[in-house]
């Protein structure tokens, strides 16, 4: 590169130089101008905590994903691809105890669900899919009953009291480890009423969330360990 000090002090060479330089920026400026804009777009940390209900990417191409992977696991269990183990436990604090029912494709675990009761009036299940070890979706429920109604008559032709029982399902979706969606159903279920089908019920992007289970990894350990030790 020709440097300054070897046109010392000629005018007529320094303004030649300057002249292309300028030439030149004005090229460069009118170049970039045409350059689309460059834009940062910052990383999500993958996380599996639940933000607020509306927090959510609301991909359409991630949900079906999500949901290919789902129904194809649901279809290797139809044609007896899956090997499914159940281990059952019961808690000092729990009379009711609980149960897992875990199912491997092969050696890899590829849905897992949890049921449980949370004392006389109460409990819940949660199944999870996973895919390479991560969860890609959550199938969340809990109940809890009450003493409600008109009196009913048993088989025996006794008088028992109605019962009403409060159901919350929440269905949560994740991509590359993040949640990008949730959905969920809140009904009742009253003993002197035709019961409704929940799977007739529409999803609602709001709902009361499912948090009272023991979650995948504590769930992912017991297939491991091939057992769940109370706390």
């Amino acid at each position: 590169m020709t440097t300054p000090t070897e046109y010392p002090y000629h005018f007529v060479k320094i303004t030649t130089v300057l002249f292309l330089f300028s030439l030149l920026l004005l090229v460069s400026c009118s170049d970039r101008e045409n350059e689309p804009p460059t834009v940062t777009t910052p990383g999500r940390e993958v996380s599996n905590k639940v933000p607020d209900p509306g927090v959510t990417t609301n991909s359409s191409s991630e949900m079906t994903f999500v949901l290919q992977r789902y129904q194809r696991i649901e279809d290797m269990d139809k044609l007896g691809m899956l090997r499914c183990d159940s281990i059952g436990y019961a808690c000092a604090f729990d009379p009711g105890g609980g149960s897992f029912l875990l199912c491997f494709l092969d050696d890899e675990l590829v849905r897992a669900t949890h049921a449980y009761s949370r004392g006389d009036n109460g409990g819940g299940s949660e199944t999870y899919y996973f895919d390479g070890g991560d969860v890609f979706l959550a199938d969340l429920s809990s109940s809890s009953w009450q003493f409600g109604g008109p009196m009913q008559k048993d088989e025996e032709g006794h008088a028992r009291p109605g019962t009403e029982d409060q159901v919350h399902e929440e269905r949560r979706f994740y991509y590359n480890g993040n949640l990008i969606d949730r959905k969920y159903k809140d009904y009742k279920i009253q003993s002197w009423t035709e019961s409704p089908d929940p799977g007739s019920l529409p999803d609602q992007s709001t709902g009361i969330g499912v948090d009272d289970g023991i979650g995948s990894e504590v769930i992912v350990q017991v297939a491991r360990r091939g057992k769940y030790e109370c706390e």
